[in-house]
Order: C-alpha cells, then structure tokens, then sequence
C-alpha cells in the first residue's frame, strides 16, 4: 500500500494529482461516448463539436507532466510515491492518447454522415461499452491501488480484441455482398481498430497501477500469463 504521510502539503499536492488525472479521465470518456454517438447517429455536428474538446485533454496533460516533474523536484519522493508520480506521467499520456482516438472517431463519423451512411454499427457499440468499462475500472484501480481490479481489467482486452476481429469479419461480408461500398466498409472498420486501442491504453493503465502498487513491470509477462 502507499505509506502514510505526515507533510499535509506533499498529501495536499498527491491529493491534486489524483484529482487532475481523474479529471482527464472523465473527459477523455466523454468524449469518445460522444463520439461513437455521433458515429451511430450520424450526427456530423457533434462530431465536430467532441473533437474540438481535444484541446482540453491536451492541456491537461501538459499540466500534470508539469506537476510530476515540480514534484520530483521539490520532494524527491522514495518508493510507492515515486512510483506514483512516475506512472501518473505516462498515465496521463495514455489519457491523452485516447483522447486523439476519440478525434479519430469523430473524423470518421463526420465522414460517414456527410457522405450519408447511417450503418449499421454492428458491434461497434458494446465494443465502446466494453472499451470505456475497462477504462474507468482501470482509473478506479490506479487511483485506489486496487491491483485485484488492475488484473481483472487485464483479462478482458481478449473480448475487445473478438470484438474487432468480427467487426472486421462483418464490413468484409457487407463490401463483398455490395451492401457499401469500400470506403464506408473501411471506416467502420477503422473505428473498430480505434476502439481497440483504447481498450489497449486502459491495459496499459491498469499495468501501471500494479506497477505503482507492487514495483512490478507486467507489459509483457503479464500478457503471456494471460
């Protein structure tokens, strides 16, 4: 567990870090739920609109590499708490990754709904239910130091991995069958890889709280226990 702290003002600015990295994660959610919204609905207009909100993630990502490395500094933290500070900076990387993949989605969906394709989105949904799940557990498993919760959120990048793999299958079935054309069917399917990675980043979450927690660098031997 993360030890105890008797300096109010070290507890103070950890407490702020925790609170700017949940903050970029609630945003980042929102906006790929808004973008995939706009992909099914065909809505251009809040495509546009969620991926102008980059900018905000953006910024936070700036501001809270700026607090890590003011923290380092001013504290130089030993063990869990430089392990905290360190994977905070590269979590909010992941946040902000995520956030470029939401823009992506948003591209797409502007695309699709200018040209007048309106689906369907087979699978596309629940692979953003899924995705963004695993997301917010993640967060939840860092922010808390829950590496039980870390672990489960591992063992399920598998089904958004399926997930994709049929998305894929289906868009291939629909081009061959004439029922869109190839550059709707690729798209779509774009999304797909889209959301995959998002699943990808919140693993990557999740193996920096088991990072923060135990000092232990799951990347890869994690993924062949699976």
């Amino acid at each position: 567990m993360i030890s105890a702290h008797t300096d109010r003002a070290f507890e103070g600015e950890l407490r702020l870090l925790r609170e700017r990295l949940q903050r970029m994660a609630t945003r980042a959610d929102e906006m790929l739920a808004d973008a995939v919204r706009a992909l099914v609905q065909g809505d251009a207009e809040l495509a546009r609109q969620t991926a102008h909100r980059d900018r905000a993630v953006n910024q936070d990502e700036v501001d809270i590499d700026e607090q890590c490395l003011a923290m380092l500094a001013r504290w130089q933290p030993m063990a869990s708490d430089l392990r905290l500070i360190f994977a905070a900076s590269k979590l909010a990387s992941n946040l902000e990754q995520i956030s470029d993949l939401a823009v992506n989605i948003c591209e797409r969906a502007d695309e699709l709904a200018t040209g007048g394709f309106r689906g369907p989105y087979t699978f596309i949904p629940h692979m953003s239910e899924v995705g963004r799940e695993m997301l917010r557990d993640a967060m939840t498993a860092f922010l808390t130091a829950n590496t039980d919760l870390a672990q489960e959120v591992l063992t399920r990048d598998d089904e958004i991995d399926d997930l994709h793999h049929q998305v894929v299958s289906t868009q291939t079935e629909r081009i061959r069958a004439g029922d869109i054309d190839v550059r709707q069917g690729i798209a779509v399917q774009n999304v797909a890889r889209f959301l995959e990675n998002v699943a990808d980043h919140a693993t990557a979450i999740a193996e920096h709280a088991i990072f923060m927690v135990h000092a232990l660098d799951v990347r890869h031997a994690g993924k062949r226990e699976r």
